[in-house]
């Protein structure tokens, strides 16, 4: 009796994994139709860029005796670079408001394109822990420490927009499990690296159009490396110092509003590298202007200080 009992629980659960997987093909097709309309990018699957992290602060508004009754939320992306570190921008930290420093209030989730969890989700992670799956599982993990670059400046136009985000405990990286990995870091000695017109990609969450909320699916952008003289022009910088641009002008494609700290990777030796973190683009037309990226090679010495990596 206790065998089929046991057998039918079984079946049970299988039943609704297919159901929910199945579910989620159909909701994903439904996405990628929709992604055609909106102002670049596409959408892709999990696990397709297993570097790409969301990271979620959930700042309190109001408390009445202590317990918080009103609150907002603010997303940014970010790169896993070790089991233990990502690669962030610094003004997702300190440009929003109080609260956004404080890394109690920040999580993050490695192997995922949701911006939020959904019921179905959070069965299969239940599934996943019940029987050992990794790749089941929701790997969202607390923030224990932010590092923000010592000589970021808002006013100079996010000059050194850089961040260090560590995380509560490691997250699981093997050849078997292929849903998160850490991204390759350039070569500081590599001036040739990206080139001007090489195509690179970005991904997050950022909004589809201008003045839109954040995208409830991580999307792909492809963008050209930008000539740095034509991107300093465009935004009145006084020097592009460690500082690359991916984009076009006119074309209706470009990073916006909550791709912020997001990567950038561009080929070199047939692996795809990490090349720069999204710091801002055009405030009101963000899809006719390129995006400036923080240029990470540059930063390279300083995040071997903060993390104890030895990177190269």
């Amino acid at each position: 009796m206790k065998a089929s009992q046991h057998a039918l629980s079984l079946a049970i659960v299988t039943c609704m994994l297919v159901f929910l997987c199945q579910s989620q093909v159909s909701g994903n097709k439904g996405l990628h139709d929709r992604q055609r309309r909106t102002i670049g990018g596409q959408s892709f699957r999990r696990g397709a860029w297993p570097w790409l992290t969301l990271l979620r602060a959930t700042i309190v508004t109001r408390r009445v005796f202590g317990i918080a009754i009103s609150h907002y939320h603010l997303y940014c992306g970010g790169v896993l670079i070790s089991d233990r570190w990502v690669l962030s921008a610094a003004h997702c930290f300190t440009d929003a408001g109080r609260g956004t420093g404080d890394p109690d209030n920040w999580k993050a989730r490695m192997g995922t394109v949701s911006l939020r969890t959904n019921l179905r989700q959070r069965f299969v992670d239940l599934i996943g822990r019940v029987f050992d799956n990794n790749n089941l599982r929701i790997w969202e993990k607390d923030v224990e420490r932010i590092v923000t670059h010592p000589t970021y400046n808002v006013s100079g136009l996010y000059t050194d927009d850089i961040a260090l985000v560590r995380l509560s405990s490691p997250v699981p990286m093997s050849n078997r499990f292929r849903l998160i990995q850490n991204v390759s870091l350039p070569s500081r000695d590599d001036d040739s690296f990206p080139e001007t017109g090489q195509m690179c990609i970005t991904k997050g969450w950022g909004c589809t159009a201008q003045g839109g909320h954040a995208s409830s699916h991580a999307r792909e952008i492809r963008l050209p490396i930008y000539p740095k003289s034509r991107c300093q022009a465009h935004y009145g910088l006084n020097t592009m110092n460690h500082r690359i641009c991916a984009g076009y002008r006119n074309q209706g494609v470009g990073v916006c509003k909550g791709d912020s700290g997001s990567p950038l990777v561009c080929q070199r030796g047939g692996n795809y590298v990490l090349a720069g973190i999204v710091s801002f683009t055009s405030r009101n037309n963000p899809e006719s202007f390129p995006g400036v990226f923080t240029e990470v090679k540059h930063y390279l010495p300083w995040i071997e200080s903060v993390t104890g990596l030895r990177l190269q």
